[in-house]
């Protein structure tokens, strides 16, 4: 006897890009036209999504929008009960066959929500398919605003958030020819000590909400001390002393090497 499975709606992690709407992909755009269930994050009840922000031109009355709340908070116990209330709400639509595609700035495998109430998804219905739809990330969109190659050649180039540790960001320079530094806001003051510090100040870059009516390019980082940032920032670091080490050259060894 075969086991019954019912059928499922589809969960669509959908990438809207760093928040201008000519960024939205097509099959992004497709795919919020398309699907009538749009779950939308916030950090409280009513508070605005910035993600339906960069879509409101494509919300239309047929839709039915979800407002799922995510604290702005780091801790994975305090987060989780929300992870898990928003991944019941899509089952609801889901295990009725009605899509449902959670909207998302930038792109949703890269530091996003989604990942989360992804992984609740899978876990409760292992069975429901899912379709993400990649997004421009706002750090590729802050490096081709500011005219920053992040790699080229052997280049090596690394993301991460800051609040690993400047110690931790000090590493990745003497390792890596660009640094993204996301979640720049909580530790800015003391990055800026250590770019001083490395000789690095010149070649940083910030940004900040890349792409809006309220973005910010500053080339000045050093200017930033003690100024009240937004958390949609970023800056970008070139290190161009990096000493780089042999790389590989093709897949194979040359024959009589």
């Amino acid at each position: 006897m075969h086991e019954f499975t019912p059928p499922s709606g589809t969960l669509l992690g959908v990438g809207l890009g760093p928040g201008d709407p000519a960024l939205i992909t097509l099959k992004a755009a497709d795919a919020v036209a398309r699907t009538r269930v749009l779950a939308v994050p916030v950090k409280a009840r009513g508070a605005e999504s910035f993600a339906r922000r960069i879509v409101a031109g494509r919300i239309t009355p047929a839709h039915t929008v979800l407002e799922l709340v995510f604290p702005m908070r780091s801790d994975p116990e305090v987060l989780r009960p929300h992870w898990q209330r928003a991944a019941q709400a899509i089952l609801t639509h889901l295990d009725r066959g009605e899509d449902v595609a959670f909207l998302c700035e930038g792109d949703p495998f890269t530091f996003g929500t989604f990942i989360y109430v992804f992984r609740e998804v899978a876990r409760l219905r292992p069975h429901a398919p899912v379709e993400v739809i990649p997004g421009v990330s706002a750090y590729h969109a802050a490096a081709c605003r500011t005219l920053t190659p992040l790699a080229a050649g052997d280049d090596r180039l690394c993301v991460l958030p800051a609040t690993y540790g400047v110690e931790v960001v000090e590493t990745m320079l003497e390792r890596f020819d660009t640094v993204v530094l996301l979640k720049v806001k909580p530790v800015m003051d003391a990055l800026l000590d250590m770019l001083a510090r490395t000789g690095l100040t010149g070649h940083a870059v910030f940004v900040n909400k890349v792409g809006t009516d309220e973005e910010a390019v500053v080339t000045d980082v050093a200017s930033l001390r003690g100024r009240k940032l937004d958390y949609l920032s970023l800056m970008l670091v070139r290190n161009p002393a990096r000493v780089k080490e042999p790389v590989l050259r093709g897949c194979r060894p040359k024959v009589g090497a």
